[in-house]
Protein backbone atom coordinates (compact mmCIF):
# COMPACT_ATOMS: atom_id res chain seq x y z
CA UNK A 1 0.00 0.00 0.00
CA UNK A 2 1.33 3.47 -1.07
CA UNK A 3 0.66 6.02 2.42
CA UNK A 4 2.70 9.06 0.75
CA UNK A 5 4.57 10.28 -1.96
CA UNK A 6 7.13 12.98 -1.54
CA UNK A 7 8.60 14.16 -4.80
CA UNK A 8 8.31 16.74 -8.21
CA UNK A 9 4.74 17.67 -10.12
CA UNK A 10 6.13 16.91 -13.85
CA UNK A 11 2.51 16.87 -15.20
CA UNK A 12 -0.78 18.08 -14.25
CA UNK A 13 -4.35 18.49 -15.52
CA UNK A 14 -7.18 18.95 -14.06
CA UNK A 15 -7.45 16.43 -10.96
CA UNK A 16 -4.71 14.34 -12.22
CA UNK A 17 -1.08 14.83 -11.29
CA UNK A 18 2.26 12.69 -12.13
CA UNK A 19 4.36 12.66 -9.03
CA UNK A 20 8.01 11.80 -9.81
CA UNK A 21 9.32 10.37 -6.94
CA UNK A 22 12.85 9.29 -7.73
CA UNK A 23 12.67 8.05 -11.76
CA UNK A 24 8.76 6.62 -10.72
CA UNK A 25 5.94 8.67 -12.24
CA UNK A 26 2.83 8.37 -10.19
CA UNK A 27 0.05 8.90 -11.81
CA UNK A 28 -2.61 10.44 -8.47
CA UNK A 29 -6.09 11.66 -8.72
CA UNK A 30 -6.53 15.15 -6.11
CA UNK A 31 -9.62 17.02 -4.96
CA UNK A 32 -9.91 20.49 -7.43
CA UNK A 33 -8.05 23.04 -6.73
CA UNK A 34 -5.28 20.79 -4.66
CA UNK A 35 -2.64 22.51 -7.19
CA UNK A 36 -3.85 25.61 -7.51
CA UNK A 37 -1.26 26.57 -6.64
CA UNK A 38 1.93 24.92 -8.03
CA UNK A 39 3.21 24.43 -11.34
CA UNK A 40 5.36 21.56 -13.11
CA UNK A 41 8.31 21.22 -11.78
CA UNK A 42 7.13 22.36 -7.88
CA UNK A 43 8.01 19.49 -5.17
CA UNK A 44 5.14 18.23 -3.26
CA UNK A 45 4.19 16.02 -0.41
CA UNK A 46 1.41 14.19 -0.80
CA UNK A 47 -1.08 11.66 1.79
CA UNK A 48 -2.28 8.95 -0.29
CA UNK A 49 -5.35 6.18 -0.63
CA UNK A 50 -4.29 3.23 -3.15
CA UNK A 51 -7.50 1.51 -4.70
CA UNK A 52 -7.14 -1.76 -5.67
CA UNK A 53 -10.24 -3.63 -7.39
CA UNK A 54 -11.02 -6.38 -9.80
CA UNK A 55 -10.11 -4.16 -13.30
CA UNK A 56 -8.89 -1.07 -11.62
CA UNK A 57 -5.77 0.18 -9.50
CA UNK A 58 -5.89 4.06 -8.77
CA UNK A 59 -4.02 6.13 -6.33
CA UNK A 60 -5.62 9.09 -4.80
CA UNK A 61 -3.43 11.43 -3.06
CA UNK A 62 -4.06 14.91 -0.26
CA UNK A 63 -2.44 17.52 0.57
CA UNK A 64 -2.70 16.50 3.99
CA UNK A 65 -3.83 13.57 6.29
CA UNK A 66 -6.98 14.68 7.86
CA UNK A 67 -8.44 15.66 4.05
CA UNK A 68 -6.87 11.48 3.59
CA UNK A 69 -8.70 10.25 6.70
CA UNK A 70 -11.63 11.98 5.87
CA UNK A 71 -11.59 10.47 2.25
CA UNK A 72 -11.30 6.87 3.86
CA UNK A 73 -14.54 7.84 6.38
CA UNK A 74 -16.62 8.55 3.48
CA UNK A 75 -15.69 5.91 0.97
CA UNK A 76 -17.16 3.52 3.84
CA UNK A 77 -20.91 5.47 2.99
CA UNK A 78 -22.70 2.99 0.65
CA UNK A 79 -23.03 4.57 -2.78
CA UNK A 80 -19.77 6.70 -2.51
CA UNK A 81 -17.36 5.41 -4.59
CA UNK A 82 -13.71 7.00 -4.51
CA UNK A 83 -14.65 9.33 -7.43
CA UNK A 84 -17.17 11.07 -5.20
CA UNK A 85 -15.63 10.99 -2.30
CA UNK A 86 -12.96 13.05 -3.96
CA UNK A 87 -15.26 15.27 -5.75
CA UNK A 88 -16.70 16.41 -2.28
CA UNK A 89 -13.77 16.87 -0.85
CA UNK A 90 -12.60 19.47 -3.97
CA UNK A 91 -15.72 21.32 -3.26
CA UNK A 92 -16.01 21.20 0.56
CA UNK A 93 -13.44 21.03 3.27
CA UNK A 94 -13.04 18.83 5.61
CA UNK A 95 -14.37 21.41 8.03
CA UNK A 96 -17.36 22.30 6.37
CA UNK A 97 -18.10 18.42 5.75
CA UNK A 98 -17.85 18.27 9.33
CA UNK A 99 -20.10 21.32 10.04
CA UNK A 100 -22.45 19.62 7.62
CA UNK A 101 -22.87 16.59 9.58
CA UNK A 102 -23.19 18.02 13.09
CA UNK A 103 -25.57 20.16 11.53
CA UNK A 104 -27.53 18.18 9.51
CA UNK A 105 -27.05 20.04 6.90
CA UNK A 106 -27.90 17.42 4.32
CA UNK A 107 -28.38 21.02 1.20
CA UNK A 108 -24.79 21.89 1.43
CA UNK A 109 -23.33 18.63 0.08
CA UNK A 110 -25.77 18.47 -2.75
CA UNK A 111 -23.47 21.69 -4.07
CA UNK A 112 -21.60 18.14 -4.99
CA UNK A 113 -21.97 17.19 -8.59
CA UNK A 114 -23.25 14.06 -8.43
CA UNK A 115 -24.71 13.95 -4.59
CA UNK A 116 -28.18 14.22 -5.18
CA UNK A 117 -30.90 14.64 -1.84
CA UNK A 118 -30.88 11.13 -1.05
CA UNK A 119 -27.28 10.73 -1.52
CA UNK A 120 -26.39 13.40 1.08
CA UNK A 121 -29.00 12.41 3.97
CA UNK A 122 -27.01 9.12 3.93
CA UNK A 123 -24.24 11.03 4.50
CA UNK A 124 -25.37 12.86 7.29
CA UNK A 125 -26.78 9.79 8.99
CA UNK A 126 -24.08 7.56 8.32
CA UNK A 127 -21.65 9.99 9.74
CA UNK A 128 -24.01 12.05 12.51
CA UNK A 129 -22.79 9.16 15.31
CA UNK A 130 -19.76 9.11 13.96
CA UNK A 131 -18.39 12.79 13.70
CA UNK A 132 -17.67 12.95 18.07
CA UNK A 133 -15.52 9.50 17.40
CA UNK A 134 -13.32 11.02 14.27
CA UNK A 135 -9.57 11.87 15.14
CA UNK A 136 -9.49 15.10 16.38
CA UNK A 137 -7.80 16.45 13.68
CA UNK A 138 -11.30 15.79 11.66
CA UNK A 139 -13.82 16.76 14.31
CA UNK A 140 -11.90 20.57 14.69
CA UNK A 141 -14.96 22.60 13.28
CA UNK A 142 -17.58 22.95 16.27
CA UNK A 143 -19.95 25.22 14.63
CA UNK A 144 -18.20 27.97 16.73
CA UNK A 145 -14.78 27.77 14.85
CA UNK A 146 -16.69 27.47 11.41
CA UNK A 147 -16.42 31.31 11.39
CA UNK A 148 -13.47 31.68 12.36
CA UNK A 149 -11.82 29.78 9.79
CA UNK A 150 -14.10 31.34 7.26
CA UNK A 151 -12.28 34.55 8.21
CA UNK A 152 -9.19 33.38 8.32
CA UNK A 153 -9.88 32.30 4.93
CA UNK A 154 -11.17 35.27 3.58
CA UNK A 155 -7.92 37.20 4.65
CA UNK A 156 -6.04 34.79 2.80
CA UNK A 157 -7.63 34.94 -0.80
CA UNK A 158 -7.61 38.74 0.10
CA UNK A 159 -3.60 38.25 0.24
CA UNK A 160 -3.99 36.13 -3.31
CA UNK A 161 -4.06 32.40 -2.37
CA UNK A 162 -6.56 30.41 -4.13
CA UNK A 163 -9.33 29.58 -1.70
CA UNK A 164 -8.91 25.70 -1.69
CA UNK A 165 -5.07 26.04 -1.19
CA UNK A 166 -6.25 28.95 1.57
CA UNK A 167 -8.70 26.18 3.12
CA UNK A 168 -6.12 23.40 3.11
CA UNK A 169 -3.54 25.21 5.32
CA UNK A 170 -6.48 26.57 7.65
CA UNK A 171 -7.30 22.82 8.50
CA UNK A 172 -4.00 21.63 8.99
CA UNK A 173 -3.04 25.33 11.01
CA UNK A 174 -5.96 24.57 13.05
CA UNK A 175 -6.44 23.37 17.15
CA UNK A 176 -8.88 24.08 19.63
CA UNK A 177 -8.98 27.74 21.11
CA UNK A 178 -6.10 29.30 18.61
CA UNK A 179 -7.14 33.32 17.26
CA UNK A 180 -7.90 34.54 14.01
CA UNK A 181 -4.44 36.32 14.05
CA UNK A 182 -2.59 32.63 14.85
CA UNK A 183 -4.77 30.95 12.59
CA UNK A 184 -3.74 33.31 9.87
CA UNK A 185 -0.18 33.51 10.63
CA UNK A 186 0.08 29.56 10.90
CA UNK A 187 -1.92 29.39 8.25
CA UNK A 188 0.81 31.29 6.14
CA UNK A 189 3.50 29.69 7.07
CA UNK A 190 2.38 26.12 5.61
CA UNK A 191 1.40 28.31 2.97
CA UNK A 192 5.03 29.57 2.38
CA UNK A 193 6.62 25.73 2.37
Amino acid sequence: MIGRLEGKIVDMEGTFAVIDVNGVGYEVEVPLGTFDEYSVGDDCTLHTHQVIQQDVQALYAFPNKPMREFFRVLIKISGIGPKSAVSMLGVLSVGELVRCVSQRDASALMKVKGVGKRTAERIVVDLSDRVERLPYALAQSQVSSTSLQSDAETALVQLGFGRSLARQAIDSAWYDGIELEELIRSSLQRLSR
